[in-house]
């Protein structure tokens, strides 16, 4: 079968699936703005091992991103705030955090 065929079929097209997705797993409560330096630092490096572990660096173009927050604490943040804080961390790495991109995601 040629490959543009394949491309096509739907065996062609979840393993072109497969070969972009990223799953990060993250063992942290979730917070907002006023995260910790060292969560920050953590979340940002688990981000960095994941896209390492399929050999990419960051994207040029759209993304899609799924994130799942689990918390058990009493008072909890807003999840309205959460995305927009966790998106922002996906931007730029902190300063102390030894990662030499210029960009994460």
């Amino acid at each position: 079968m040629e490959r543009a065929r394949y491309v096509l079929t739907r065996r062609g097209q979840a393993a072109a699936l497969g070969k972009r997705r990223i799953t990060v797993i993250l063992d942290q409560q979730p917070q907002s703005k006023n995260i910790k330096t060292a969560d920050v630092i953590a979340f940002q490096r688990a981000v960095v091992e994941g896209l390492d572990a399929v050999g990419h660096s960051a994207y040029r173009g759209p993304v899609f991103l799924y994130i799942d927050f689990f918390n058990a604490a009493k008072n909890p943040p807003a999840i309205y705030k959460l995305p927009k804080n966790y998106l922002d961390l996906l931007g730029k790495p902190v300063e102390r955090s030894g990662i030499d991109r210029p960009r994460l995601l």
